[in-house]
């Protein structure tokens, strides 16, 4: 039963998989691979709840793994106040191993939270918080409650070690 396409449109769409894709031999043809199901649940991924989005990334195994084409995971959501907007990513569903490859790449806030904040030499304070603009570029900086404009010669100083 199709979910977004009308069974018209859902038997023209297999129709013309079949013509694109022709049953030849032993091989299935588009309809039969379901083609059409697969369009039908694509347009209508926003339907469900949550949505069948691929947002962790399908990946089917062949290169070892586990595939994962049936698992999807939620949007990430934002929580927005006039104090912060709050990013709830879904990749807190994920295992420690599958978290291997985003952490990797990303750079979090809190390795910099605390660290001194530091103005041609001259230590400005702990880092409280960012300012981040519409487009994600950094705005500001929030040292011991005050608002700094980030003017390109702001720094995060190296986290000091004691020989001790």
């Amino acid at each position: 039963m199709p979910r977004f396409l009308t069974a018209h449109e859902h038997a023209v769409l297999a129709a013309a998989a079949d013509r694109l894709i022709p049953p030849l031999d032993a091989h299935p043809g588009g309809a039969a691979l379901g083609v059409a199901d697969y369009v039908d649940r694509l347009l209508g991924a926003f339907t469900f709840d949550p949505p069948l989005i691929f947002a962790g990334g399908p990946f089917s195994g062949r290169a070892g793994g586990d595939a994962s084409f049936d698992r999807f995971l939620p949007l990430p959501t934002a929580s927005v106040s006039d104090d912060e907007i709050a990013i709830l990513s879904p990749l807190v569903l994920l295992e420690e191993d599958e978290l291997h490859f985003y952490r990797s790449k990303t750079f979090a806030l809190s390795t910099l939270r605390g660290r001194p904040v530091e103005r041609k030499g001259r230590d400005l304070g702990a880092l409280g918080d960012v300012v981040v603009g519409a487009v994600g570029e950094l705005v500001a900086v929030v040292v011991a409650g005050k608002r700094i404009a980030w003017d390109g010669e702001l720094r995060f100083a190296a986290t000091r070690r004691s020989a001790a």
